[in-house]
């Protein structure tokens, strides 16, 4: 009876939905959504989380033509497997860049009112209704949501404030600070359009702003999910912070003192790695971040060179020439598993296959 309550404590309703961004359809041979096909297949899903270039009305500022905004998202609205996905399961949905034109920055690009209006008229709207946009305030698109008490997601908008310095913005970071420390799900799951690898140095000051939030106030159980970079790849967020790991010791060092046993030496004692150390593989403690990215779904793949400089502790894994889509399954025991699938950019070349799985345990 006793391991009866246990087990009836401990369990946690099972979630499984896919992750992916860049879905371009266009003309052959991108003119149907055959990773969708292969996803549909592979694996049981409750929901689909699609992180931006949902359409690409535009390939690059110095190409003159442009697809109507209109049209752009008709298009995939009208695909196949498009819409098998979305008969089965709900769709949660966030642009990126491609949705107004390739790397724009800010609300006041000349071009994103327009571009945010249509992805708001038949993708935005779609997503829910929130604490954060009372009265479906189309001007803030992040947003959070939960799947009972398994997990609590909070969905970026990584471009209405960007600029040279910032990504997210003052508004928006302290919404993610709050909800980091409010909420209340065995998983909190940051799904962000951009990536947070330190293979990429972009906005530092703000991701570093809140990695510290997770190691000072012991924040567990969170991950990111990432897509546009066209690659498929897993990283340890928290290891190549230095400092971020001696404020986490120092807090926890000081927090053991009052209960340390005299006859314990110093080794023993210490409870997280030293900065000094040179090591390239840090143990994952329970605060660290995992990033799990996986895009395009279909779209001109990369070769990954940005991350031949990268610090080679901070990449766990790394898929590129490939079409991605991510799976994320949180068990009833509450471990996550992310499994990441990949297949070659021509549908003739064949399906979708499993290509890396990570498995967290439960926070």
């Amino acid at each position: 009876s006793s391991n009866n309550n246990n087990n009836s404590q401990n369990y946690v309703k099972p979630v499984s939905f896919i992750f992916a961004s860049c879905s371009c359809v266009a003309v052959w041979p991108y003119d149907e959504l055959w990773m969708v096909k292969h996803a549909l297949e592979l694996v049981d899903l409750d929901f689909a989380l699609l992180l931006g270039d949902l359409t690409y009305t535009d390939i690059h500022q110095s190409i003159p033509y442009r697809i109507p905004f209109e049209r752009a998202h008709k298009r995939i609205l009208a695909d196949k497997y498009y819409q098998a996905l979305f008969q089965r399961v709900p769709g949660f949905f966030m642009f990126d860049d491609h949705e107004v034109e390739n790397d724009f920055e800010g609300a006041h690009h000349p071009l994103a009112a327009e571009g945010l209006r249509y992805y708001e008229l038949f993708h935005g709207s779609r997503n829910p209704h929130d604490k954060l946009k009372p009265g479906r305030n189309t001007s803030r698109h992040f947003y959070t949501f939960e799947y009972g008490d398994t997990a609590a997601f909070f969905v970026l908008d990584t471009r209405s404030y960007r600029n040279a310095t910032i990504a997210l913005g003052k508004t928006q970071t302290d919404a993610l600070a709050t909800w980091l420390l409010t909420a209340t799900a065995t998983w909190k799951i940051i799904a962000s359009p951009n990536t947070w690898s330190p293979a990429f140095a972009d906005h530092f000051d703000e991701r570093e702003q809140i990695l510290t939030l997770f190691a000072t106030h012991d924040i567990r159980g969170v991950v990111v999910l990432s897509a546009d970079t066209h690659f498929g790849a897993a990283y340890n967020l928290t290891s190549s912070l230095p400092h971020i790991w001696e404020q986490a010791q120092a807090a926890r060092q000081a927090e053991s003192a009052k209960y340390r046993d005299p006859n314990t030496s110093n080794a023993e004692s210490q409870l997280l790695p030293s900065s000094s150390s040179s090591s390239p593989s840090r143990p994952v403690l329970p605060w660290s971040v995992l990033e799990f990215a996986a895009s395009p779904l279909q779209a001109f793949p990369m070769p990954g060179l940005s991350h031949a400089a990268a610090d080679g502790r901070d990449i766990l894994f790394l898929s590129v020439l490939r079409f991605h889509f991510g799976h994320v399954a949180i068990r009833s025991d509450g471990s996550l598993q992310v499994s990441l699938y990949g297949a070659r950019p021509l549908k003739y070349l064949g399906p979708a296959t499993l290509l890396y799985t990570h498995v967290i345990p439960p926070p």
